[in-house]
């Protein structure tokens, strides 16, 4: 278990990567291996504060369709193609294109996201 400010901390960066990945205000190039990586390797620290996050981002979304795509989507993140919550580079791999996934169904599907400040 973690101390209370260590995990108030890891809540924030996750959240803060979390939405800088998905909303796009990351350069590209940062999206792919160090942002995955970083996005991954908070998820595995702080697993529920990464669904707090995706759950409140799908409670973003306007219409009941809309929900259920988010509710879809950010799922596959974790579990599409087999990712578990390991570092290991075969791991980071696959949820690396379970992001790519996720990254093209948010912008194509005009999903709202929240503006970072």
């Amino acid at each position: 278990e973690l101390p209370a400010a260590a995990a108030e901390l890891l809540a924030g960066l996750l959240q803060r990567v979390g939405l800088a990945l998905l909303g796009g205000s990351l350069h590209p190039e940062l999206v792919d291996s160090p942002g995955g990586n970083a996005l991954l390797a908070l998820i595995a620290a702080a697993p529920h504060r990464w669904h707090e996050v995706a759950s409140s981002l799908v409670e973003l979304q306007p219409t009941a369709e809309g929900k259920q795509a988010a509710t879809l989507a950010f799922g596959a993140l974790l579990t599409a193609r087999g990712v578990s919550r390991s570092l290991a580079k075969p791991n980071r791999v696959k949820f690396r294109a379970n992001l790519a996934d996720l990254l093209r169904l948010t912008r194509s599907a005009r999903f709202a996201m929240p503006r970072l400040e």
